[in-house]
């Protein structure tokens, strides 16, 4: 079966969650199937990343987008009603050549990642299968809680026009997948139980546990330019953090991960480190005792999580965070809802080592039973072969 992919950004490196989504699929479905890989990138593909997805598709399409194309396009675009994360990634040249290919590889079925990319996909006649991944819409919603004046508006517009197109692009698809649970509810009344959940996975072989110094007592991991991690990060350090030098005078806390926001650099302190982009991220989980993620306002499934879980660390979440996992909490996972909550958990951890360790060991085994890629990826195998 050949399959070609449409991916609104090329999946690699790992440092966002829908690159890690695609990536590991891609590699649990090349052995079954031949794949073609077509995708938008608005930053300068390295022949590494060609080289290693190479491993796995037959042949690359990379579509380049500029930023002053970006702004010039959007903006002639801005009464069209279509959401600005679609026409950030749209190009009508690049829609043009996205037909060629097809003409071309005549696949028998075209994947389409995330409704930022459905639109290159709509008007083919063949079968296809658009992963919504997460629901955006809703996560704009959030986005208006918190935010300036000028910004509530833009996310209010945002939010409507999403969920509008979330529902308009239903139809020109032949199957629709998502993250979870919570996701699939999210989008739109009235054919969601249409939608098939693919959870995320972990690669328990890559995140094992770590017999290295602990340097740190807190971590919290992500891309940090993004808006929910820029906020949760906050909230640890702003919040979280005062409380337990009152417990802990020592307390040593680690943010990591790539574009570090302003605000995040910010945060820097004698107790707080911003490492900003790591070349090895188990590094990061690995030098710390406990992972914390207040995160309030995300969508999906958070992978930093699931992670830590597979390198045997003990996880304090929120419940939004916890629900697409689907933790015990007290057993696998502890979840707080406010500062009180994070305080009393992460105390509880640093008093009872071996509690902490019991979570921790129990949280690897849950992800190994639950979160394998190749287990999800059956899902998505099953989806293609059923067309």
């Amino acid at each position: 079966m050949k399959v070609l992919i449409i991916a609104p950004r090329f999946p690699f490196p790992l440092e966002k969650g829908d690159k890690l989504r695609l990536y590991h699929q891609i590699r649990n479905l090349h052995e079954s199937m031949d794949l073609v890989l077509t995708a938008v990138s608005d930053v300068k593909v390295e022949q590494g990343h060609y080289d290693e997805l190479s491993k796995f598709v037959r042949k690359i399409y990379v579509f380049p987008i500029n930023k002053w194309g970006i702004i010039f396009e959007s903006f002639g675009r801005f009464f069209s009603g279509m959401p600005f994360q679609v026409q950030y990634f749209y190009r009508k040249r690049i829609h043009n050549s996205i037909r060629s290919v097809l003409s071309e590889e005549k696949p028998d079925i075209v994947y389409c990642q995330l409704a930022r990319s459905a639109e290159y996909a709509r008007d083919f006649s063949g079968k296809k299968v658009l992963d919504y991944m997460d629901a955006f819409s809703y996560g704009m919603g959030k986005r208006i809680e918190g935010s300036n004046f000028l910004l509530k508006r833009f996310y209010k517009l945002e939010q409507k026009r999403m969920e509008r197109y979330e529902k308009e692009i239903f139809k020109d698809f032949n199957a629709h997948t998502i993250i979870s649970d919570q996701d699939k509810f999210r989008i739109f009344q009235g054919k969601n139980n249409a939608i098939q959940i693919i959870p995320n996975g972990v690669d328990t072989g890559y995140f094992t546990p770590q017999n290295i110094k602990k340097k740190y007592d807190i971590c919290f991991v992500g891309n940090m330019g993004y808006r929910p991690n820029v906020d949760a990060a906050e909230f640890l350090c702003t919040r979280i953090v005062p409380q337990l030098l009152k417990i802990k005078p020592d307390l040593k806390v680690l943010i990591a991960g790539v574009r570090p926001h302003p605000r995040i650099i910010s945060l820097q302190n004698e107790f707080i480190t911003v490492s900003g982009w790591m070349e090895d991220i188990r590094e990061a989980y690995g030098s710390s005792t406990v992972f914390v993620a207040p995160i309030f306002t995300g969508i999906g499934q958070q992978n930093k999580v699931l992670e830590a879980m597979s390198m045997e660390m003990p996880c304090v979440c929120t419940t939004s965070v916890n629900l697409p996992i689907g933790g015990q909490h007290g057993k696998e996972v502890l979840v707080a809802e406010d500062t009180d909550d994070f305080v009393r958990h992460i105390s509880f951890l640093f008093n009872d080592p071996a509690a902490a360790r019991e979570i921790g060991e129990n949280s690897r085994i849950f992800v190994q039973k639950q979160y394998s890629w190749t287990k999800q990826v059956e899902i998505l195998k099953l989806i293609f072969n059923t067309l």
